[in-house]
């Protein structure tokens, strides 16, 4: 995995939530010992864009990117979908729906 951070271009990611996941403590450890990678991942990106059926998704994702620097995320309801996919694929700069 690292040999490809090192050749990979900057990222953009959609990611498509739908319904209410829940998520298992024992999946948060498994991540955690991960970090190292997801480190250096984070700083490939550039543009997240997450679309989300439940609230609460939203909402930990808005925190989530106000967490990590240099990190554009824009987080939108599932009517946004279209725009959330044309922002994450660069069809357009605009971040929010006019």
């Amino acid at each position: 995995m690292g040999e490809l951070l090192n050749e990979m271009p900057r990222l953009d990611i959609l990611a498509d939530v739908r319904g209410s996941p829940s998520i298992a403590l024992s999946v948060i450890g498994e991540e955690l010992k991960r970090l190292p990678v997801v480190f250096r991942l984070i700083r490939q990106v550039e543009r997240v864009a997450i679309v989300a059926d439940a609230q609460w998704v939203r909402v930990a994702s808005r925190i989530e990117g106000a967490l990590i620097p240099g990190l554009h995320y824009e987080v939108y309801e599932r009517s946004e979908e279209a725009h959330a996919r044309a922002w994450a694929l660069r069809q357009t700069d605009q971040p929010r729906p006019a």
